[in-house]
């Protein structure tokens, strides 16, 4: 098995171990302090310095939010994360059919029903899965008010 196959079943077995759906949740690790932050840009630090894109879409890929408790959930223990605004940040999207296909700031991609997505008086917000949420950029917020509310496209 290749390293990059190995990586890939890994990440993949972190995905489906213990957490939300899967019964009880690991212990915590270190729960007094969070070791990661996410500030309102979408930005990773981890213990106070800027975490490389790489490893925060790796990170992001088991983050949860559990009773309003953001945590990065493995089959073995959890990990207290601290966000200031939204977990994730939308920078693009494309319609299809009744559903969207939105893209983070991370590379990241989901597949949303139409309703998953809500229109605030300074935001968007999507609702994302494990319970996370996101709001769209600058950029795609005015996109989208273009193309669905004011109906111009």
């Amino acid at each position: 098995m290749s390293k990059s196959d190995l990586a890939s079943e890994t990440l993949s077995s972190f995905r489906q171990g213990a957490g939300v759906s899967g019964g009880a949740l690991p212990e915590w690790c270190d729960a007094d302090k969070p070791m990661f932050h996410i500030d309102a840009e979408g930005r990773w630090q981890y213990l106070e310095s800027p975490l490389p894109v790489k490893f925060a879409r790796l990170f992001s890929s088991i983050l949860k939010c559990v009773d309003g408790v953001y945590q990065l959930v493995t089959p073995v223990e959890r990990v207290l994360v601290e966000v200031e605004l939204y977990p994730l940040i939308l920078v693009d999207y494309d319609k299809q059919g009744s559903q969207f296909k939105v893209i983070t700031s991370l590379g990241t991609e989901f597949k949303v029903e139409e309703q998953a997505i809500s229109c605030l008086d300074e935001n968007i917000i999507c609702s994302l899965p494990d319970g996370l949420s996101a709001r769209f950029n600058r950029a795609s917020y005015y996109r989208f008010i273009n193309d669905f509310v004011l109906g111009e496209s």
